[in-house]
């Protein structure tokens, strides 16, 4: 990611991941809580590293990676994301038709898991088939240029 590219996706996300001022403690820069919450989706980076390397807590890193997560789907997703028109149906059809051989493909969905730290109160429903703590990430795209939809879900949500 640009310099550029950081400064803009902070000056859309600054007025939704701000925290006040408060007198009992100074709050963490949206910079600096955007520049965590993009270490760890880029390298898959667990808390404890996230700890090591900004200096903060594991609640803090908790709590701005759902804050960031909440803001870009909250407030991003209307201006960003975007199911295709008719026209780029019927393009997409053809090219996954051509590729694969299989007719009326319109796009591709795919998913994985982020390892989180087992949450005090609800761990058993994080736990995957594999048997680490995760939430379920799930994108879809179609004619593989344009990721058109991001979810990032708690276990009991569906995605819609």
């Amino acid at each position: 990611m640009t310099r550029q590219s950081f400064h803009r996706l902070h000056a859309l996300l600054r007025p939704y991941i701000q925290k006040k001022e408060t007198h009992l403690r100074p709050t963490i820069d949206s910079e600096y809580r955007l520049a965590i919450f993009l270490y760890h989706i880029s390298h898959g980076a667990a808390y404890t590293v996230l700890v090591n390397q900004f200096g903060v807590g594991k609640s803090t890193v908790s709590g701005i990676i759902g804050d960031v997560s909440k803001a870009i789907v909250q407030q991003l997703s209307t201006k960003y994301i975007r199911f295709p028109n008719v026209d780029e149906a019927m393009r997409s059809i053809e090219h996954w038709r051509e590729k694969s051989g299989i007719p009326g493909i319109v796009a591709c969905i795919d998913g994985t898991h982020i390892p989180i730290i087992q949450p005090a109160k609800t761990g058993t429903a994080y736990c995957n088939r594999k048997g680490y703590y995760s939430i379920n990430v799930q994108g879809w795209c179609f004619l593989c240029t344009l990721i058109n939809c991001f979810s990032c879900c708690r276990p009991q949500k569906t995605f819609r």
